[in-house]
Order: C-alpha cells, then sequence, then structure tokens
C-alpha cells in the first residue's frame, strides 16, 4: 500500500521525518518528500502523483498543518478521493479519521480545505510549504 505523508517541512526537520516515515510504515510504503531523492526529475509533478495514486494519507499534525496552501490541497485531494485518512499525532500516534483522537472537529476541516481546489494543485512557488526545490 502506497502511502502518501503530508507536512510543514520547517515544522518538521530531516531526523523528525525519518520517525515519521518509520510510523507511517506500519500502514505501508510511506511518501516522504524530502526523503526521496528527485535528481533528474521533476519534483513538484512526482508529489503531486505520489499524492493522486496513495491508497492512504498521514497528515503530521503540527501548529501549522492547517495554515499551508499545499498542506491544505493535499488533504483536499485525499479527502476527495475517500482513502483512509490518518493523523501522526505529536505523541506519535496514528489515528485515523472519524476516531476519538482525531485532531480536527468537521468545522475545522472544511475551513482547512476553504476554496482548495482538489483538482488543480498549487503553483510550487504559491507558499513556503511547496516541494523543496521546487518553484
Amino acid at each position: 500500500m502506497k502511502v502518501f505523508v503530508s507536512y510543514i517541512r520547517r515544522e518538521n526537520p530531516m531526523d523528525r521525518l525519518k520517525w515519521v516515515a518509520e510510523i507511517a510504515a506500519s500502514l505501508g510504503s510511506p511518501h516522504v518528500d524530502d526523503l526521496v531523492d528527485h535528481r533528474g526529475a521533476d519534483r513538484h509533478s512526482n508529489v503531486v502523483a505520489a499524492l493522486r495514486t496513495a491508497d492512504a494519507f498521514v497528515a503530521v499534525v503540527t501548529p501549522s498543518y492547517p495554515a499551508t496552501v499545499w498542506t491544505s490541497w493535499e488533504f483536499g485531494v485525499a479527502k476527495a478521493r475517500g482513502i483512509p485518512r490518518f493523523a501522526l499525532l505529536p505523541d506519535g500516534e496514528l489515528v485515523a479519521s472519524g476516531t476519538s483522537r482525531w485532531p480536527w472537529t468537521e468545522a475545522e476541516e472544511a475551513a482547512m480545505l476553504g476554496s482548495a481546489d482538489v483538482t488543480e494543485p498549487p503553483l510550487p512557488n504559491l507558499c513556503g510549504n511547496a516541494p523543496a526545490g521546487v518553484g
């Protein structure tokens, strides 16, 4: 199973991303953008393709997660596709959407999604959480 991991780069240093990947691996093969070798490839397209073909989605919960264009778009795509969604809490617990520990209410999810167009990815340079090396 392919698992897309959505996170805020500035809130997740490389050592934490390795820890995140280990936890996400309990669900399948994780795609953590900053742990992927993108040499010779279009990083933006690779991120979009990884999300659109994922079998599960993991949002790494940090204070700014709901606030970026990219994470909102990624969250919206996963929700629109109906794939299983999980949140990785700061304490390392992986929780499924709809469970008592899910970190966002329906209203917070709606606010996070806002006017995100799940059919079109954001431009690479649209925000500070664009895939590294893009934009």
